[in-house]
This record gives structure tokens, C-alpha cells and sequence, in this order.
């Protein structure tokens, strides 16, 4: 694949060119809340996360390139489940996944998720049951999808937006990550108090680029290997 990495960021970057696009449209026609209008009701206008355009930026030259994305975070709708997402009633489990498989037309989509009603199987796309707070479930997955060092593409962590939580899957998951691949994490919200716990974290690593682009009122960070 091409080097998706040379695409910089300053950090805290505030973005807010929000458009439709390719990319938005497919997250929006599979129930992704990655979009720029997950859907309408008669009273008013629900928007997604506007995160299409970002990605699109990162990744439309090298769409056909990809080989391999990996997401943490599948749309648990169950309540009982730590991060689920029961409130978002057009939020559809599996939807990025299969909006990943219809934008990288010659990747494999993996997902992981702690919920086992979630988990499907599709010509792209495969699905694991991963606990991204425990070490062991990250090695276990791994062992299970037979993935490899320096392996995938993207990895995206969607899943318990909390720091413990992501750092834990980033340390346990980046050995895969291709020299030229992108590590993204979503939802690190703006007014957390644990973004300072991030931008310290990421700032001290002496092998990783992070950059947080603020994008309504959350950031992505942006990962990548130094060059």
C-alpha cells in the first residue's frame, strides 16, 4: 500500500468543512453514525459524527490499496454491555464494517466486539469476540483471526472510549499495524477529563506521529509510525 502516513496534521486541529461525500454516503446507507446525516425525522435533522471527510482525506488515494482494516467496536445494542449504544436507535450494528467493505473494494474488514449478538460473517468481513480491556482476549482474538506483525492497513478503535481502555488495545494491537499503516482512535470527547491523559501519553512515545483533529466536539487521533 502507499504511505497513508505523510498525510499531517497539526495537533488540535479544529475541523469544520462539514460535506457530504462518497464515503459519508456509505456510512449513512449502512447505519453508521461515522456519517454526515445518519437520518431525518419529522421534527428535525440527526447528525452523525462527520467523520467522512476526514477519512476521505486519508484515504481516498489509496482506497484500492488497502488489504486489510481492523475495527474495535461492532454496535452493541445491549444495555447490560459497558459502551453500548442502545440510545442510538438508527445506529446499526455492523455498519461501518460494511461500509469499510464497500469503500476498500479489495480489503478484508475485521471486526471485534465484546458483544456475541453482534458478531456476523460476510464475503469481506469477519467478526471476533474481543474484550479490548484484557490483555489476554487482544492475544486470543489475534491468535484466532491468525493476523501478523505488520500486517494491517488501518486499525480503528470505536469501541469503550475511555483511555485505559484505548491505550490498552493500542499497546496490545500496534505490533500489526504496517510500517505505513494509520492507528485511529474516534470519540476522545473535548471535554474529557481524561484528554490531557491522551495528548501526554502520545507525546511521550518516541516511535509513534499523533495528531488530534477536533471534529465537532471530538477528536480522532490520528496514529502513525515515525518515519
Amino acid at each position: 500500500m502507499s504511505d497513508i502516513s505523510n498525510l499531517k496534521f497539526k495537533t488540535d486541529v479544529c475541523f469544520n468543512n462539514y460535506k457530504q461525500n462518497e464515503l459519508g454516503v456509505m456510512f449513512d446507507k449502512y447505519g453508521s453514525n461515522k456519517g454526515y446525516s445518519l437520518f431525518e425525522t419529522q421534527q428535525k435533522s440527526q447528525h452523525g459524527m462527520r467523520y467522512n471527510e476526514i477519512y476521505e482525506l486519508l484515504f481516498c488515494m489509496v482506497k484500492t490499496k488497502v488489504n486489510l482494516v481492523l475495527e474495535c467496536g461492532i454496535g452493541s445494542k445491549n444495555p447490560d454491555i459497558k459502551g453500548s449504544i442502545p440510545h442510538l436507535k438508527h445506529n446499526l450494528p455492523g455498519g461501518s464494517l460494511r461500509a469499510w467493505s464497500e469503500y476498500f473494494t479489495n480489503a478484508k474488514i475485521i471486526g471485534v466486539d465484546i458483544d456475541p449478538d453482534v458478531l456476523f460473517a460476510e464475503e469481506q468481513i469477519a467478526t471476533y469476540i474481543c474484550d479490548q480491556t484484557s490483555k489476554t482476549s487482544i492475544a486470543n482474538f489475534i491468535n484466532q483471526a491468525e493476523l501478523q506483525n505488520n500486517s494491517v492497513d488501518i486499525i480503528i478503535d470505536d469501541g469503550l472510549h475511555e483511555f485505559n481502555a484505548n491505550i490498552t488495545l493500542f499497546e496490545n494491537t500496534n505490533k500489526l499495524l504496517k510500517k505505513n499503516g494509520i492507528y485511529i482512535i474516534e470519540d476522545v470527547w473535548s471535554t474529557s477529563r481524561q484528554l490531557p491523559q491522551y495528548i501526554e501519553y502520545f507525546d511521550n512515545l518516541t516511535n509513534y506521529d499523533a495528531k488530534f483533529i477536533k471534529v465537532q466536539q471530538d477528536y480522532l487521533i490520528i496514529i502513525s509510525h515515525k518515519n
